[in-house]
Formats: structure tokens, sequence, C-alpha cells
């Protein structure tokens, strides 16, 4: 353990409320000493609380420790343009990478995105029948348990909205 340095005024404290200890380098000696032991024990205690704030957490609470979204979906959509919609989704992850397939009100598409701890971004694009664009829609949420997830959802059509789902 490295020797910690003393001022005087913690020797003088020290000696004074230790007036029975014997004084000269003993004293100087016994002061290093438990002022080591008093970090020591501090820095045992600090580990300790942070020991059991980890022990509570769930992979999905810790970041850079992601859940794993594989399974079916089903989300409940609501614009704000007051349209609801209940789409399915399939996901497939394969550690941050999320492929799969959503099944809805817009047809059958393909579906790619991310997890990063309990981020996840995912989305698809369709072809808007009227005008022949390609309108992309992105949903983006948190992992709230392994089996519910929130978040918003922006199309470039410029519908946005919140969402919610469930794990079948």
């Amino acid at each position: 353990m490295a020797k910690l340095r003393r001022t005087d005024e913690d020797l003088s404290l020290w000696l004074t409320l230790n007036s029975a200890s014997t004084a000269g380098v003993n004293s100087i000696s016994s002061f290093e000493e438990e002022i080591s032991m008093k970090r020591y024990l501090s820095f045992v205690l600090f580990l300790g609380l942070i020991n059991s704030s980890l022990a509570g957490a769930t992979s999905i609470g810790m970041a850079g420790m992601a859940v794993d979204i594989s399974g079916a979906w089903s989300l409940s959509v609501d614009l704000e343009s007051g349209q609801h919609s209940t789409p399915t989704f399939i996901f497939k992850q394969q550690g941050a990478k999320l492929t799969g397939t959503y099944n809805g009100q817009l047809g059958k598409h393909k579906v790619t995105g991310t997890v990063k701890g309990n981020k996840v971004v995912f989305g698809l694009e369709v072809t808007d029948p009227n005008s022949s664009q390609t309108i992309k829609v992105t949903y983006s949420g948190t992992i709230e348990s392994p089996t519910k997830m929130t978040g918003a959802i922006k199309a470039t059509s410029g519908q946005q909205g919140k969402w919610t789902a469930t794990k079948k």
C-alpha cells in the first residue's frame, strides 16, 4: 500500500487526541498506519457500495450490455395525425445488428436496425403508391424489459408519433 502524506496539522491533531501514546517515531508510524487503515477501509466500503449497486442492475440498465430482442413483437403505433396501427415485427438480433420483417398496414417489408444497451433503432422503407417515392420509416426507442419497448416513430413523409411494443 502506498505511504500517505501527512501534514503537521494532522500529526498534531492525532497526538492531541492520543495523548496516552508514546511520542516520537512510534507515534508517527502509528499515525501513518491509522490513516492508511482508514483510507483502506473507505476504499473497501466504496467497492462494496459499487458492487451492491451493480448486483441489482439488469443487463438492460447497464450501458453497453444489450438484451436480445429476437422474436415476434406486437406494436401499437399512434401517429400525431390520429392514425393508429398494430403491426407485427419479427426480429433477429446478432450482437448489435438487428434484422427482421414488418407485417402491417403498409404490407410486408424487410427491417434493419441496431441495439445498443437499452436503446433500439430500426426501420423500413416503403414506396408511396400515389407518388412512387420511397418513404423511410424509423422507430427509435428504449427497451424497458425483455418483453416491453417504447419509443417514437418518424417518417420522411413528415408523419411522426409514439409506439409501444410487447413481445409475443
